[in-house]
């Protein structure tokens, strides 16, 4: 084995392990939520979100890999896909029960997305633990950009370029995008078209 193989080896084991244990983390700690504990919830909550932030960092070591290494090493890499992982199946798993859990948390308060995000303000615990959820998101996606980022280092992104499951490496891009939590992306659609620029102040006038 080769020094490069070793490293990309030894860090996409690690990264499969860090998935592994943000899923963990996901599936023991959705409890709190039902059992309305907010300040457990939003602990927990930071802990996941720190590690696709971390993951994110440890994927750049492998930016030091030049095009004519990966080339090499990849004829013994078999065909492997990153939508073959564990470790990401079982996030997407474990986001997926998450938001039923917000889901019924917001029919026990009676509430919803909209109603939450249009005043903060009336419902603050609830609106921190939701923009919690979205942080870990934005970092989940981030990684995923830094895992297309590597591919386009390596690889290069192109039609006519397969990745190593045989797939054109362009397919990744709409993998890159897919939030954890549609929902909460899509209230500020929701938001953002009902806006009407009726009720503000003409620019320049003085405001009271």
């Amino acid at each position: 084995m080769v020094p490069d193989e070793l490293l990309f080896q030894i860090l996409h084991q690690t990264q499969e392990l860090s998935l592994k244990c943000a899923a963990f983390e996901t599936a023991t700690r959705v409890e709190h939520l039902d059992r309305e504990d907010l300040f457990g919830t939003l602990s927990a909550l930071y802990r996941i979100l720190l590690i696709p932030r971390a993951l994110g960092e440890e994927i750049r070591i492998m930016f030091t890999l030049s095009p004519s290494s990966f080339h090499v090493i990849r004829r013994s890499l078999g065909n492997g896909s990153g939508l073959e992982s564990p470790g990401y199946d079982q996030i997407l798993a474990a986001a997926e029960a998450s938001m039923r859990t917000v889901e019924r948390l917001l029919d026990r308060h009676e509430t919803s997305l909209l109603a939450i995000y249009g005043t903060p303000e009336m419902s603050p615990e609830l609106y921190r633990v939701l923009e919690r959820f979205v942080d870990w998101d934005t970092a989940f996606q981030s990684w995923l950009v830094e895992h297309f980022m590597l591919v386009r280092r390596t690889l290069g992104i192109d039609k006519a370029v397969p990745a190593l499951d045989g797939f054109p490496a362009m397919a990744l891009g709409a993998r890159m995008t897919r939030p954890l939590f549609p929902a909460l992306w899509s209230v500020r659609v929701q938001m953002s078209r009902a806006w009407a620029r009726d009720g503000g102040y003409a620019p320049g006038k003085e405001r009271v």
